[in-house]
Order: C-alpha cells, then sequence, then structure tokens
C-alpha cells in the first residue's frame, strides 16, 4: 500500500502538471533535506517554486508555509487546494483558507480522522482515491468561482516518518491561468 500510495500521488502530479497546473514545492523539511528527496525521485526539476523550513518563521498547524506559497503563486487562499497527511498540516490549510484533502499514513490515519478538522469524504485512506478527490475539488472550485479563471493549488505530501519506507516531499500544485 505505501508504494502504491506513492505511485498514485506521483501519477496525481504527473496528471496535472500534463493539464497545465504550475507546481511548488512547499514543505516543513529543510533545503538540503528537501533537494535530497526531490534528487532520489528525480523531481529536482519539476517545481517552479520551493518554500522550506528556512523561509518561515512557524510551522503547521500555522498557515504560513500555505499562505506563502499561495502569494508566491500570485493567488487567494481561496484558490488553493491542501493534500495533506497529517493533522497538523489539516488544521494550518483550514486555518488558510484553503480547499484541504487528507491522504494520511498508517501513522496518521487515527489523528487525522479524529480531529474533526474535515467532512469525512475529504480523508481518503486509499491514495488510489485522490485522483477522482482532486478532480471533485476543481469542480466544486469552478462551480463556486465568481467569473475569475479557476486556479487551484494542492499539496500532495508523503511524509516520511523515522523508519518509514516513504520520503518526505509536499507538492503544491496550481492551475495556470488559460
Amino acid at each position: 500500500m505505501r508504494q502504491r500510495g506513492i505511485a498514485d500521488t506521483l501519477a496525481v502530479l504527473d496528471a496535472v502538471r500534463a493539464e497545465g497546473f504550475r507546481v511548488a514545492l512547499a514543505t516543513m523539511s529543510y533545503q538540503d533535506q528537501a533537494e535530497t528527496v526531490l534528487d532520489a525521485l528525480g523531481l529536482a526539476d519539476a517545481f517552479e517554486i520551493v518554500i522550506t523550513a528556512e523561509q518561515v518563521q512557524r510551522g503547521k498547524p500555522d498557515p504560513e508555509i500555505y499562505l506563502l506559497v499561495a502569494c508566491c503563486l500570485g493567488l487567494s487562499p481561496r484558490q488553493c487546494l491542501v493534500i495533506e497527511d497529517t493533522l497538523a498540516g489539516v488544521q494550518a490549510a483550514v486555518a488558510a483558507g484553503m480547499w484541504c484533502i487528507a491522504v494520511p499514513t498508517y501513522l496518521t490515519r487515527e489523528e487525522v480522522h479524529r480531529g474533526n478538522v474535515l467532512e469525512e469524504r475529504w480523508i481518503l485512506d486509499d491514495p488510489a482515491q485522490l485522483r477522482g478527490a482532486v478532480r471533485e475539488v476543481l469542480d466544486l472550485n469552478r462551480a463556486a468561482d465568481r467569473g475569475v479563471q479557476p486556479s487551484v493549488a494542492a499539496e500532495l505530501i508523503v511524509e516520511a516518518t523515522r523508519g518509514s519506507e516513504d520520503p518526505p516531499i509536499d507538492h503544491i500544485l496550481e492551475r495556470r491561468e488559460g
């Protein structure tokens, strides 16, 4: 399941990039750690913007990192979709006023569900559901749009925990204006 989770996340990343989404990275990892992981995954050149722990003063659940990414991309928070795996990350996204989908790991699943921050339909225990959920949020964002070309940012997080097999990586995706 964990290897499939990474594959599903990267497939969503590839799909939205193919649709013309700009991609930025927002991670509470330090820059050298983020660069190491990106190099290992072959994603070193995949991101337009990379925001790391050194660029913010407060960590999650504070929304600072998400607000900084939105600002760098020229987006309002309501134009952003954060995909998180931790309760603190979900809390930060909601505090920033952004759409949020949680894809918790086996280590964070119980806490994310108990946190009662998101409706259960936005907590995906199976990463294979991510593509459909992202599509649904894009559609909802368009429906809620008031005549502005919709732009959506999504953070796809595969967060590593000590001893886990998955590397830490956060992705933020934004729809290019047409």
